[in-house]
């Protein structure tokens, strides 16, 4: 089978929901599906993934005491679209 695992956070810095994506990819993997990996990237070069697709540069952004590494652009959309279309 394959998956698209997408996400809205910086995939280069380890965290909460990187590091799950992450461990749910290799997990899924290992079950013998197709896993590929959409999210903004502040640094590719970090990534080994070779099933890592980058979406964009994340922006900093101050929340509750923290910083969240998110993608704000609008073109995200519909570049996802076309990469789920495609079935890369």
């Amino acid at each position: 089978m394959k998956i698209a695992l997408v996400s809205g956070y910086d995939y280069s810095f380890h965290g909460a929901v990187a590091d799950h994506v992450r461990n749910l990819a290799l997990q899924l993997r290992l079950f013998g599906h197709t896993v590929h990996v959409m999210a903004p990237c502040s640094d590719p070069s970090r990534i080994l993934d070779e099933h890592f697709i980058p979406m964009g540069r994340p922006v900093p952004i101050p929340t509750r005491g923290s910083i969240a590494r998110i993608s704000l652009s609008i073109w995200m959309a519909s570049r996802t679209k076309e990469l789920l279309r495609k079935g890369s």
